[in-house]
């Protein structure tokens, strides 16, 4: 009888041990599929993030999650009869030099957003054609002079012309021609090439705030422009003949977030009866980035179909995320800063 009672005893033992080790199996394997799972979570959210951080090719600044671009390059008039102006201020990055006359003109480049409305579009000149091309977008323009249309033939990147493809283009009759020719973007409206845009700029967020609050420069009689730095906003508005350079879509004032002043060579073409003038896009020159309220002296130049910029150190020169102006001069000692 003891013996029974014994093996019994034992039995209940072993089986109690049994069903502790098959608990401690359990417990051992639902820990681990919870901590799978914090890991999948993580690893999806960490996914998730990168998707929200998506930055911009052409501001450094961060993309919605669902973004689709369609960019392009376009040529804008800057004479008093085109003024304001229709779309610069939502313009990622707007270049302005001069043409004949010493009239300024802009080359703006669109990817981050899009006006219902750009303009006036005006014709081409061939020394716009390395910084549009060195984008791999579309070209727009109206027109060109002689010499641009001769470039035109060689570019690797579709161009638009209004006067052969009046599609995307309307003429507002409430401004004179030539100066009231504007384009209207729309999805089928130029070639998609959001997937091969080249990059220009390097960014990185600079957090020094420095203490010059005012950039002018003066190209003629007519196109006095200045730059004004608020160090809350870390923005600076742009000014023109003495007024906020307000855009004509939104009535609000232009905002940048850097300033570049690039020297090139200016030089007239022998025999040319418009007076038209050569600007060597192709070159290297002199450099003022002002940022931040800041003055960064360097260099560029133009090297393999791209454009590079570097500081007095011969680094890689970054801008603070945001929009940029690119002002061609011909002397740098000509920009006033204070």
């Amino acid at each position: 009888m003891k013996r029974i009672i014994a093996l019994l005893m034992l039995f209940s033992f072993l089986l109690l041990s049994a069903c502790s080790n098959d608990d401690d199996q359990l417990t051992t394997t639902t820990e681990e599929h919870k901590t799978n799972e914090e890991h999948s979570d993580e690893s999806t959210s960490s996914q998730v993030k990168e998707i929200k951080k998506l930055k911009s090719i052409t501001t450094g600044e961060e993309l919605p999650e669902e973004f689709h671009t369609n960019p392009f390059t376009i040529m804008i008039e800057n004479s008093p009869s085109a003024r304001p102006h229709s779309g610069l201020a939502e313009a990622d990055i707007v270049y302005e030099f001069e043409v004949e006359g010493r009239i300024t003109r802009f080359l703006a480049v669109f990817h981050d957003q899009f006006p219902e409305m750009i303009g006036p579009v005006r014709s081409s000149r061939h020394y716009y054609l390395p910084i549009a091309e060195s984008y791999n977008i579309p070209y727009v323009h109206y027109g060109g002079s002689s010499y641009a249309y001769e470039e035109l033939k060689r570019i690797s990147i579709p161009n638009y012309d209004g006067m052969t493809q009046s599609k995307a283009f309307k003429r507002d009759s409430t401004r004179k021609a030539p100066h009231n020719a504007y384009f209207h973007p729309y999805p089928d409206s130029l070639d998609n090439y959001g997937d091969d845009i080249e990059s220009q700029f390097s960014f990185n967020e600079g957090e020094e705030i420095g203490e010059i609050l005012k950039v002018s420069y003066v190209y003629n009689n007519f196109t006095d422009i200045e730059y004004v730095f608020d160090k809350d906003s870390t923005r600076y508005t742009r000014y023109l003949e003495g007024k906020k350079h307000e855009d004509r879509n939104t009535g609000k004032a232009i905002e940048v977030r850097n300033i570049l002043f690039l020297t090139a060579k200016h030089s007239p073409i022998p025999g040319d009866s418009s007076g038209r003038i050569n600007v060597d896009t192709k070159g290297a020159g002199e450099l003022t980035l002002y940022t931040n309220g800041q003055e960064i002296k360097g260099t560029w130049e133009y090297k393999d179909g791209t454009y590079r910029y570097y500081d007095d150190g011969a680094n890689e020169l970054n801008l603070n995320p945001g929009t940029t102006w690119v002002q061609f001069i011909r002397d740098m000692d000509e920009v006033i800063s204070y």
